[in-house]
């Protein structure tokens, strides 16, 4: 690749599974969820966003 050309990264994303140790528990709105997974993102305004999944 030659160093003249821009890269457009639209997306960058890390998915993390989180071991069993380190899970918790929660309820939201009565229904109870064990966080299992970690989403990071890199937005194109350079921020991150996180979200977990359960």
């Amino acid at each position: 690749m030659s160093s003249d050309v821009a890269l457009d990264v639209s997306a960058l994303a890390i998915n993390v599974t989180i071991p069993e140790g380190l899970r918790w528990t929660d309820t939201r709105r009565g229904e109870e969820f064990t966080l299992t997974t970690l989403n990071v993102r890199l937005l194109p305004d350079g921020h991150l966003a996180a979200k977990a999944y359960g």
